[in-house]
C-alpha cells in the first residue's frame, strides 16, 4: 500500500494534527475493507476512537478539523484526487475518507 504520508503531505497535513494518526488509522482500515464506507460512524470512527482510546466525537471533529486544512491548503489537488466525483465546497468526513480510500486504491 501507498505510503500514507505520500497522499497527506502534499494537501498540507502532518504528524503535527492531533487527528493525523487517527486519519492513517482510518485509511487503513477502509482501504482493506472499502465497505466500512457505508457507516462511516460506526465502522471507521468508533473503531478509531476505541484504537485510540477517546469518544468517536473526538475522531470526526479531529477529521473536520483535517478536512478543513487539506481544503484550505490544496482545494485543487482534493479536486484532482476525487477524480470524477466533482468538490465544489469542502467535502464531509464520510466524503474526504471515501474520496482519500479511492485514490490510494485506485494508485496502488
Amino acid at each position: 500500500m501507498k505510503d500514507l504520508r505520500v497522499v497527506l503531505r502534499p494537501l498540507g497535513l502532518s504528524g503535527r494534527y492531533k487527528g493525523f494518526r487517527q486519519l492513517c488509522c482510518a485509511l487503513e482500515l477502509t482501504t482493506k475493507e472499502p465497505e466500512r464506507l457505508s457507516a462511516v460512524r460506526e465502522s471507521v470512527c468508533k473503531e478509531v476512537a476505541r484504537e485510540f482510546n477517546c469518544s468517536w466525537g473526538s475522531v470526526d471533529r479531529n477529521f473536520r478539523t483535517i478536512i478543513a486544512r487539506a481544503w484550505k491548503v490544496n482545494p485543487v489537488l482534493l479536486s484532482e484526487m476525487a477524480k470524477d466525483y466533482p468538490l465544489t465546497k469542502k467535502p464531509s468526513v464520510g466524503e474526504f475518507l471515501e474520496l482519500l480510500t479511492t485514490y490510494i486504491l485506485r494508485e496502488d
